[in-house]
């Protein structure tokens, strides 16, 4: 739609299934860019940033025709956060005329978003996109809330369900031998650092050497953030894996060696020195632990690095003190069976730390288990396409015979927008939705075939067809299936002979 010039109808699609196209239009960890088809030829199709133009060229066209919603239905929905799968969970309950209320204990939405993710990946402007169309969706916010808010208050005040939609803000502790927090070297955590860099910079003082710990998202964010403050002169990013274990994107990576972040491998720290220095153990790997990433084991040399603060991104979890103060089952995040139709889980507090857009599907699924429990009950519709035609399966077929330059997205941070990303990136497209034949490239056998179908009701013109005698099971179809299915298994086979 976005090569067709149809902005507003590519939001509105985006928006069936997305309640923050703003926000993931310009900060989304885009996990669908790892798994396109194009990726094995000259590179991802860029679909972030051709949907950052969808919101920037279609919001105008596509506010013009929008309505707010008139199916009110009896039901009031109270939400517990106003993060990314709250600020969901309410637009797609608001969407179909249901009653919802967001309460958040900060001045402003968006959670992390806003008050974590530094400003110079994402401004304010992007932000309240989002958000105030939620607000126009008839959403009431209600900010500084009670800390002492629950889910059987809220129940008690007249609300029909209650969302938990909390996040996963409790921090990892890190143990620093010889440290004294009050005359040594400061260690903060890293989402305090970056909340405390988003509400008031001016407080921070880092002094001119900071260690970051970790090597995740977060990490690099801190990373990056603590070169922007006056007096800093060196960042150190201390990982005890190698570089190809970090769990940071590739992407975040890059971004940071940009900014200059030094970083160092395999070491470990243990401990701060009489004068203040910082001793890091050298690691090395040993067998893969339980998450298959080989395990890192102490050597005996170390090393030492001066350092003023050391910031600590080791990871966060879901704060269970806070949930069970919520009257959640603080071992396991779960709701009383008693309320487990009234109560709802949403984002990390439901499925732990993750990103910024399983939070907002997951938001949208709970929306989605409350609108199917209200009078009358309700069943989100299904997005269809009409069928490829013969003529479209050609062309789709021979933007894999012509290799095409992949097109180069904007910097971070850049208000700018160059139309052409979405004219190169649409004759890029290979377009699974309508024609798919990935497991047929990928298998070694050729027990896969792509069989030309005219047949009404089939919206793919070529079906698959599986050669049971010819397969080995080797497991390259399932793997680099772009959708959920592993074709040696579920395809239609023939599986006592070979035509």
């Amino acid at each position: 739609m976005v090569g067709e010039k149809r902005y507003a109808d590519a939001l509105a699609l985006i928006y069936e299934t997305n309640a923050l196209p703003s926000i993931t239009g310009h900060i989304c960890d885009h996990a669908c860019q790892y798994h396109c088809t194009r990726l094995d030829y000259e590179g991802c199709v860029l679909i972030r940033e051709v949907k950052r133009l969808a919101v920037t060229k279609g919001m105008e066209e596509y506010r013009q025709k929008w309505l707010a919603p008139n199916n009110k239905r009896p039901a009031k929905v109270a939400i517990l956060g106003a993060g990314p799968a709250g600020l969901a969970s309410a637009y797609f309950l608001a969407r179909e005329g249901l009653e919802a209320t967001v309460f958040d204990p900060h001045e402003s939405a968006g959670g992390t978003v806003r008050h974590v993710i530094p400003r110079f990946r994402i401004s304010d402007e992007v932000i309240d996109n989002d958000i105030n169309f939620i607000k126009d969706h008839g959403v009431e916010f209600v900010f500084r809330s009670d800390p002492d808010l629950t889910p059987d208050s809220l129940l008690g005040q007249g609300f029909d369900y209650v969302v938990v939609a909390v996040g996963a803000a409790a921090e990892k502790t890190f143990r620093l031998d010889g440290h004294n927090p009050k005359t040594g070297p400061q260690v903060l955590p890293a989402l305090e650092f970056l909340a405390r860099f988003n509400a008031n910079s001016a407080s921070l003082n880092l002094g001119r050497h900071v260690a970051v710990l970790g090597a995740g998202n977060t990490a690099m964010d801190a990373a990056r953030t603590a070169l922007r403050l006056p007096g800093v002169k060196t960042v150190n990013v201390l990982y005890r894996r190698t570089e190809k274990e970090m769990p940071a994107y590739r992407e975040e990576y890059k971004m940071a060696l940009a900014d200059k972040v030094s970083f160092h491998f395999q070491l470990n720290p243990e401990q701060v020195t009489d004068d203040g220095r910082l001793v890091c153990r050298v690691m090395k790997l040993g067998e893969p632990d339980g998450t298959g990433r080989r395990r890192p084991e102490p050597t005996e040399d170390l090393r030492e690095f001066a350092f003023d603060t050391l910031i600590t991104a080791i990871g966060e979890d879901i704060d269970r003190d806070l949930l069970q103060r919520l009257g959640i089952d603080k071992s396991s995040p779960a709701i009383p069976e008693s309320q487990s139709e009234r109560i709802f889980l949403a984002g990390d507090a439901n499925i732990g730390p993750s990103s910024i857009a399983r939070c907002i599907a997951d938001g949208r699924k709970v929306a989605d288990a409350i609108c199917q429990v209200v009078d009358p009950p309700w069943s989100r519709k299904q997005i269809t396409f009409s069928s490829t035609t013969a003529e479209r399966a050609s062309e789709i077929a021979r933007k894999k015979l012509g290799l095409t330059r992949q097109a180069k997205a904007p910097a971070e941070g850049s208000v700018s927008l160059d139309l052409a990303v979405g004219d190169q990136e649409f004759q890029r497209c290979l377009e699974c939705n309508s024609v798919c034949n990935k497991c047929v490239e990928v298998c070694p056998n050729r027990a896969n075939i792509a069989l030309r179908v005219e047949a009404a009701g089939l919206r793919n013109y070529y079906q698959i067809i599986h050669l049971d005698a010819y397969c080995n099971e080797c497991g390259n179809c399932a793997t680099f299936c772009p959708w959920d299915g592993k074709p040696y298994s579920d395809k239609i086979t023939d599986r006592k002979s070979v035509v």
